[in-house]
């Protein structure tokens, strides 16, 4: 009678070395599945405190329009209406661009103010600049637009 049967003998070996490689390969591709979900996770971290300081930038631009921050106003420091901890919040001294006479009436006009916002926000480190052009219609009675020098805001500390 013939012996179909292979020897045990030799595959003793062959089944420990292949359990092992797959378990290698299993390892590395869990490691590489939260290597990138964390990479994911910082990157998503990131943009979301950038908005956040985009938002705030936008906001102290809004209050400065609406409380009409120009003029003869142009020096009153701005102090944000809300700011929470960690943010750092510097706007320049609003300056004057150009002074246009309305051809149609005579006793109005245009001024064209400038002014930037710089947030900060220290635990990111994420930082948003934004300057703002804003026209006026003003009296042309008042002065038409005082001289005035532009002042860059610092860098975060």
């Amino acid at each position: 009678m013939i012996r179909a049967i292979s020897s045990p003998k030799r595959q003793r070996g062959a089944t420990l070395v292949i359990t092992l490689v797959m378990l290698v390969l299993i390892t590395l591709f869990a490691v590489a599945a939260i290597t990138l979900s964390t990479s994911s996770s910082k990157v998503v971290g990131n943009m979301q405190a950038k908005k956040i300081t985009d938002a705030m930038a936008q906001r102290v631009v809004d209050q400065v329009i609406s409380e009409g921050l120009f003029g003869d106003k142009r020096l009153v420091p701005v102090v944000p209406s809300w700011k929470p901890a960690g943010y750092d919040i510097f706007v320049t001294d609003r300056h004057c661009k150009a002074y246009t006479p309305t051809l149609l009436d005579p006793q109005t006009a245009t001024t064209t103010w400038e002014f930037d916002v710089l947030v900060c926000d220290a635990f990111t480190g994420a930082r948003s600049y934004l300057r703002q052009g804003v026209a006026v219609k003003t009296l042309s009675s008042g002065t038409p637009c005082p001289v005035t020098a532009y002042v860059a805001p610092g860098p975060c500390p």
